[in-house]
Order: structure tokens, then C-alpha cells, then sequence
């Protein structure tokens, strides 16, 4: 896994994204009104939306979370 970055995902936003734990994470909104949680994801399994930082963090306090986003690691 790779960490994630709002940067590199907006220059490709193909790449897959998955959380800490491995859970497939969609991501629909890059610029949400909120500055410091602009990403609008919804994780593998759950019916409802999560905000995250630029930098994939899930809690508000930045410590680590099994929801924090992540780019999967790419296949050959």
C-alpha cells in the first residue's frame, strides 16, 4: 500500500484506492466544502459517506484509523 494523497489521486484518478485494512474505498467528491476534509468516499460494505483529509486521514485528530485511505499496490 501506498499512502494517499488528494494530489496524485486527482492526476490519476483510475488509480484504486483502498483502505488501511484492504476495504475498497470510492471516492465521489474531491472538493467538498469542508477545507480540511474535502474527500467524500464511501468504504466497501457500508450504505453511507465518510469525509477524509487530503491526505486520506479518517479522524480530525490525524491519528491512525482502519478507514485511513490509501492507494492499493499497483499489479504487474
Amino acid at each position: 500500500m501506498k499512502p494517499f494523497s488528494l494530489k496524485e489521486y486527482l492526476k490519476d484518478p483510475s488509480k484504486e484506492v483502498i483502505t488501511r485494512d484492504g476495504r475498497a474505498a470510492k471516492i465521489y467528491c474531491t472538493n467538498y466544502s469542508s477545507s480540511n476534509f474535502p474527500i467524500v468516499a464511501q468504504i466497501e460494505d457500508n450504505n453511507y459517506f465518510n469525509l477524509f483529509s487530503a491526505d486520506g486521514k479518517y479522524h480530525r485528530d490525524g491519528r491512525d484509523s482502519q478507514n485511513d485511505l490509501f492507494f492499493a499496490t499497483e499489479k504487474s
